[in-house]
């Protein structure tokens, strides 16, 4: 059974504070259905799988509730998925397993994220006193209860940018890698450069334009910088460590947006009134002990892709390549270019002007959750517009972990 995403779409992507800090991720999905099914609206799913990272305690199972306040028919079960950078390819792998397996034939994937309005918590401690006063039988068990109660308790604890696994914040990590691996800040700098214009390039000859749909009266990505130049970069401080050099001008910005992808099968495309984007022909999970890197992980994946589709590198037409940091990115194709024995890659080396040819997180930003779809919907812009066959994404995940995806421009 063959796997095609029939159609990808997506809010614009904001810097935090600028768009959507008002609204909840149930919010931004049920929108994102609201008008992806304006168009598709003859292809209701008979699965719904939804994601983000920023986890909200009041609505475990996200997918669910955005079926239950949407349009969408009340009887469609949905599941919830969450693995970090990678969820909503996570998700997409799994609608390729469902409908390949025949056990689906139509899914929807759904990835949000609002950065600007974490639900906040209050620590262990707090929350087992609380819980102890609200359990008391008595008055007076109550009273003792909260009296135990210090304001120290009750302070907010904000989700933490550090990676369980390691205490370390993912750019900390990254700068680690790069203790070993050696990427300039010149490198590093011109990567983040072009990734911008490559991106103002796109939206200015509105490659994006049908896929970019108006949220919330919002229209546009803001986060694409017209005005930056490489002098500009050089003068940004390197913010993860003091002799550093990963900066905010060469990492991803804290984002808000949301994407949303119908996959199908073979007997439901006939159906469709539109041509599919892309193919799904493969994907690989990988992960590395992180203490080989915390971000190697899609080296891994993308060496076992190609093994696994006995595909030579330059048989490849793109890579979709997810960007949390320039420097992760070059040390990703560096060690491709090296190979790893430890993991047993062999040499791979991919063209640079193969990889990311609309710019990529550096440049629309990373809502942590839709990124995976946006790095399908490049792939197959890029497939669709230029030519050629295949198109490998690939992005890391915190735990060192990683996913490469094989699609194929539909023929």
């Amino acid at each position: 059974m063959r796997v095609f995403c029939l159609d990808i779409r997506r809010s614009p992507f904001r810097k935090i504070f600028t768009g959507f800090e008002n609204y909840s991720t149930l919010d931004l999905g049920v929108s994102l259905v609201e008008s992806f099914f304006v168009r598709n609206n003859t292809l209701l799913p008979n699965l719904v799988l939804a994601s983000s990272v920023l986890l909200d305690p009041e609505i475990p199972n996200l997918a669910r509730e955005i079926v239950i306040r949407s349009s969408l028919p009340k009887d469609i079960p949905a599941t919830f998925v969450s693995n970090y950078c990678i969820s909503s390819l996570v998700s997409s792998a799994t609608a390729f397993g469902l409908i390949r397996s025949g056990n689906s034939s139509k899914v929807l994937c759904v990835g949000v994220e609002v950065m600007s309005t974490p639900k906040l918590f209050i620590s262990q401690k707090g929350s087992q006193k609380l819980i102890r006063f609200m359990m008391s039988k008595t008055l007076t068990h109550k009273f003792k209860s909260i009296l135990k109660l210090r304001p120290s308790d009750l302070y907010p604890v904000v989700p933490s940018p550090k990676e369980p696994s390691t205490g370390l914040t993912m750019g900390q990590s990254c700068e680690l890698m790069n203790s070993f691996w050696n990427i300039s800040r010149q490198e590093q700098d011109e990567y983040a450069y072009d990734s911008h214009m490559k991106a103002i390039s796109a939206l200015k000859n509105n490659m994006f334009e049908t896929q970019i749909v108006t949220t919330f009266g919002v229209s546009s990505d803001n986060i694409p910088r017209p005005d930056t130049s490489m002098e500009k970069l050089s003068t940004l401080s390197a913010v993860f460590s003091s002799d550093g050099s990963i900066t905010a001008g060469n990492s991803s910005s804290l984002t808000d947006g949301g994407s949303i992808a119908l996959f199908v099968d073979e007997s439901e495309l006939s159906k469709a009134e539109t041509e599919p984007l892309c193919e799904i022909v493969d994907y690989v999970f990988s992960a590395v002990d992180p203490s080989d890197g915390l971000l190697m992980a899609p080296v891994v994946a993308i060496d076992r892709l190609l093994k696994r589709n006995k595909l030579a590198p330059n048989q490849v037409d793109f890579y979709e390549i997810h960007e949390a940091f320039a420097c992760q990115v070059l040390i990703n194709l560096k060690c491709l270019s090296m190979g790893w024995s430890k993991y047993n890659v062999e040499k791979t080396e991919i063209p640079r002007d193969r990889v990311n040819v609309f710019g990529g997180s550096l440049a629309y930003g990373h809502p942590f959750a839709a990124t995976g779809l946006r790095l399908i919907l490049h792939a197959a812009k890029a497939l669709n517009t230029y030519g050629g066959t295949y198109a490998i994404i690939a992005s890391c995940a915190a735990g060192g972990g990683g996913c490469a995806m094989l699609v194929k421009r539909p023929m």
